[in-house]
């Protein structure tokens, strides 16, 4: 009875070591620190909005580097960032002047422009750097691409 209960204990300390081994050690896990609600400029509004989802504050006082849009214009980064790289637009798509901020359903702001591209500024946890680091995304409308008839399944064009 013993040397189970032995064998128990240097199981259970096996076990323990083991998750304390996997766990990741402070400050190398993707965490970002989160705040209640942040006030977002809207290009076309006088007046600031409280967003509707919860983003990452700024560091009060903290200097914010303004992205270069193509025509010159300058944006403030959105979702609490200090600065994000420039916006990559697409040579092809013609600069359509910002209208609105909106806030998509995982809570990231997004300016909205008047041909319906998005530009949007967040976070994302870099692995390789064992940190987080700025992105810029950039959504341009593509028009639907048509289908085929001969690329249609007959089974399934005759449920619909």
């Amino acid at each position: 009875m013993k040397q189970i209960l032995i064998v128990m204990l240097l199981l259970a300390a096996a076990v323990l070591l083991g998750l304390l081994w996997l766990s990741p050690a402070p400050g190398d896990g993707p965490s970002q620190p989160a705040a209640p609600a942040a006030t977002v400029e809207q290009p076309d509004a006088a007046a600031p909005v409280v967003a509707d989802a919860p983003v990452s504050a700024p560091t009060p006082g903290a200097a914010v580097r303004k992205m270069r849009m193509p025509d010159g214009s300058e944006l403030a980064p959105l979702n609490g960032l200090t600065e994000a790289p420039n916006p990559g637009w697409d040579p092809g798509v013609p600069y359509a002047a910002p209208v609105r901020v909106e806030t998509d359903a995982q809570g990231k702001q997004w300016y909205v422009f008047a041909d319906g591209s998005q530009v949007g500024t967040y976070n994302v946890y870099r692995t390789d750097l064992k940190k987080w680091e700025p992105i810029t995304e950039v959504r341009h409308p593509k028009p639907v691409a048509p289908v085929l008839e001969e690329n249609v399944d007959p089974a399934r064009a005759k449920k619909q």
